[in-house]
């Protein structure tokens, strides 16, 4: 339900997209999917929160697996980039659509990047001591949003040669 929601959310909109539209998708009548979710609003909220997830995971076990800074954003950098491109649809619109994630749902999802952005915020500044901590959390932003948007311009393409380009584009401002 999640995947088929995904897709047809970024292809369509999320304002575009019915609960009917998602059932048919997924072969079931639209009532069951009344038994898993409240509605869509909740599925694009499930889906936004494993986004969320998934890249605060991916730091966590980053940050555990080393103590040098330079190393861990380089590594952090490349394990955001690949999660990137290697789901484009997810990472646009975890962007685009998050606004119409219902409040409650929305905060925790804001809490969740909150924690991830300051854990990358703590190892930029580390690594970079030239660098303010408002100016290092501004730099993080920027690379999470450079990263959807390039992706989005290089259509989503999955070539190690654009995965690549954005991977220098973000890790050089960052080090």
């Amino acid at each position: 339900i999640l995947h088929v929601a995904l897709l047809l959310f970024h292809e369509r909109g999320y304002r575009e997209t019915g609960m009917e539209d998602i059932a048919s998708e997924v072969n079931m009548p639209t009532s069951s999917l009344y038994k898993y979710f409240s509605g869509k609003s909740a599925i694009l909220a499930a889906i936004c929160r494993r986004a969320a997830d998934r890249v605060s995971g991916d730091a966590s076990t980053i940050l555990a697996a080393t103590d040098k800074s330079a190393e861990a954003i380089t590594q952090l950098v490349d394990a955001y980039v690949h999660r990137s491109f290697a789901n484009p649809e997810l990472a646009y619109l975890y962007y685009v659509e998050r606004g119409n994630v219902p409040a409650p749902d929305r905060n925790v999802i804001h809490n969740i990047q909150r924690a991830t952005i300051e854990a990358w915020v703590r190892q930029l500044t580390a690594a970079r001591p030239d660098i303010a901590e408002g100016e290092a959390r501004f730099a993080v932003h920027a690379a999470f949003v450079l990263v959807a948007d390039l992706g989005r311009l290089m259509r989503n393409e999955r070539k190690e040669t654009s995965r690549a380009v954005v991977w220098h584009l973000l890790r050089t401002p960052l080090l």
